[in-house]
């Protein structure tokens, strides 16, 4: 049976990795393989259908006409032929129909009526539930509702007020459908276009669904047998770069083309990483309005499309209530530049005074004649007040002049800049007046996922992500060395003993500054307490990051009530398993001092 690919599940695998499109168009043409179900996925996933089901019979004995579809088990046609026929007889609960418009279909889970909403079907329309085993909404959840919702409105004739996620202790999540519309509407366009034209140039590449896909076997395979997609073995970045090697190259023509193609593919890539470091630092200086311009011609004579960061920019304005202030069509075929065939001459920077530059330009001329005024005391109670006014200039212009700049400490610190503060005063205040994005390696990635894989293993704090991922945003490669940071952390003392408390936040304030950070762990130490920071890094860090255990100490001495002195602190160095607990770190008073005497300047 051929697969239809305009259904709400394949256009959620889209926006999870377009590969997935690829394998399934080409599954039988090309031989691929589906990795087998393991029993975790297997539990999984009869987790979700009875979350489903529970969920359904709790909406029976709410409602009382109520029909499911699903037990009836009729052919596709028949079962959307049903869902239409229970639509329109008014039935409260819908559950497992199928709606179709000749091109999308799918199958959902519940439709709900909504007696408060008129609608073709006379007083009364319906809106979309959909069962998710899961902790909290993630972005896939809330376009594959859209696609139910559009079906649903070509049935109705209006399209519903919200949709709904039924998610873990059947807790009701309500997302506006107007609020993501339009973002749908672009995204699903993308997706046609990529059906009709893009899929056979669609290319595997790492994402945050590998570790979860069917297909990832398929996709590692690719990579090993395609060089261009294998990452930079030596940089610390490599798992973001692009591969080249010359293996299997035996003429210099062959080793041209391949240097020639590996060079497009870094410009193509680095020029992409440059702009969006650019486009980040310009768009987090906008105080109050953002405004973002492209266009069709630059010096020469073709047209080029705008920037990738600009139409991204474009998309979330749009979904985000953005004004569009002009939208020129692309340039037809064969048009010439405008600039070059009408070229137009202005002065710039423009003259802001205009006409009045002559009145201006007298008005120096004035002062350039008078002799100058020792801004001595005048009696005359208007001449002192320009006395004043006189001496405030030229102090602020002096100051101007000075070359120390004092920097505002922020009213709010994380406890790495407490560190910061005690360890180089100077170098927090240049990143403080002039912040700039700091890129994520893999040192900080494995250093996230062991800290969360730690947390799993004493609470289900791992639910906060969602079962099926360890890091939805950022995920991390197999990596030897995550494995070898987990076992040598179970072979420490602390894997056999069980923590009080696990990743706990806090905020306290000292000395008028609002400090926040998160503890790694506590556990009780005979009749206190001991804090613990893991650390995934081998080298015993400095004085100055003693300033982090003395801030957790405190921290934790207010949220529990206990005594300081009745709490320690320490590092744990997980790839060594030595345990630094320094004896002498700073109290209440010290830290209150550190903050207090500080002046921060910067040169």
């Amino acid at each position: 049976m051929k697969k239809n690919f305009y259904t709400p599940s394949f256009f959620k695998k889209y926006l999870q990795c377009k590969y997935i499109i690829f394998n399934e168009y080409n599954e039988e043409k090309l031989g691929l393989k589906r990795k087998e179900i393991t029993k975790s996925d297997d539990l999984r996933f009869k987790k979700g259908f009875k979350h489903e089901k529970e969920y359904f019979n709790s909406l029976k004995k709410k409602y009382k006409k109520v029909i499911d579809i699903k037990s009836l088990q009729l052919p596709r046609d028949d079962k959307i032929k049903k869902t239409l026929e229970s639509i329109h007889e008014g039935y409260e609960i819908i559950y497992n129909g199928h709606l179709d418009d000749g091109k999308w279909s799918g199958e959902f889970d519940f439709l709900e009526i909504n007696k408060n909403l008129k609608s073709n079907l006379g007083n009364y329309s319906y809106e979309i539930l959909d069962a998710k085993n899961t902790s909290k909404i993630k972005p896939d959840h809330v376009f594959q509702l859209s696609v139910y919702s559009d079906l649903l409105e070509k049935v109705q004739g209006i399209r519903p007020l919200k949709s709904h996620i039924i998610l873990k202790g059947m807790k009701k999540n309500s997302v506006s459908s107007d609020s993501v519309f339009d973002f749908y509407k672009l995204n699903k366009k993308k997706y046609e276009n990529f059906i009709e034209y893009g899929i056979k140039d669609a290319k595997s590449e790492k994402c945050s669904h590998c570790k979860l896909c069917e297909w990832q076997d398929e996709c590692k395979n690719n990579w090993l047998k395609n060089e261009k997609h294998v990452p930079f073995p030596l940089r610390g970045d490599a798992l973001e770069l692009p591969a080249f090697s010359f293996d299997g190259i035996e003429k210099n023509s062959e080793a041209a083309k391949a240097i020639k193609a590996f060079g497009t593919q870094c410009v193509d890539h680095i020029k992409m990483r440059e702009e969006m470091r650019l486009a980040y630092v310009a768009i987090t200086r906008a105080r109050t309005h953002l405004l973002c311009t492209a266009s069709w011609w630059r010096d020469g004579s073709r047209s080029v499309v705008p920037s990738n960061i600009f139409n991204i920019i474009a998309a979330s304005a749009s979904s985000n209530g953005g004004l569009l202030i002009s939208d020129v069509p692309a340039p037809e075929e064969g048009d010439e530049n405008p600039t070059l065939e009408n070229p137009q001459t202005a002065q710039w920077p423009r003259d802001y005074l205009g006409e009045k530059r002559s009145q201006f330009s007298a008005a120096v001329d004035l002062v350039n004649q008078v002799t100058e005024h020792p801004l001595t005391t005048s009696e005359n109670n208007e001449v002192g007040s320009w006395i004043l006014d006189a001496k405030s200039l030229i102090t602020e212009n002096q100051l101007q002049k000075k070359d120390v700049i004092e920097v505002a400490l922020p009213t709010r610190l994380s406890t790495s800049t407490l560190v910061a503060l005690h360890e180089d005063p100077v170098a927090l205040a240049l990143n403080i007046r002039r912040p700039m994005p700091r890129g994520q390696d893999q040192y900080s990635r494995r250093g996230t996922a062991f800290h969360l894989w730690v947390e799993r293993e004493f609470s289900d704090a791992a639910t906060l992500f969602g079962d099926e991922y360890l890091d939805y945003l950022d995920p991390l490669e197999d990596d030897s060395t995550l494995e070898n940071l987990k076992a040598s952390w179970l072979k420490s003392s602390f894997a056999s003993r069980t923590p009080v408390r696990v990743e706990v936040p806090f905020e306290t304030t000292i000395a008028g500054v609002l400090i926040r950070g998160r503890i790694d762990a506590i556990y009780s130490d005979g009749n206190g307490y001991q804090v613990v920071d893991w650390k995934t890094g081998s080298k015993n860090l400095g004085e100055s990051a003693r300033v982090q255990l003395a801030m957790y100490r405190l921290a934790w001495a207010k949220l529990s009530g206990c005594e300081l002195s009745k709490v320690s602190a320490a590092f744990h160095y997980v790839p060594t398993g030595i345990t630094d607990q320094p004896v002498d770190l700073l109290n209440e008073a010290d830290l209150i001092q550190l903050i207090s005497d500080i002046k921060v300047k910067s040169k």
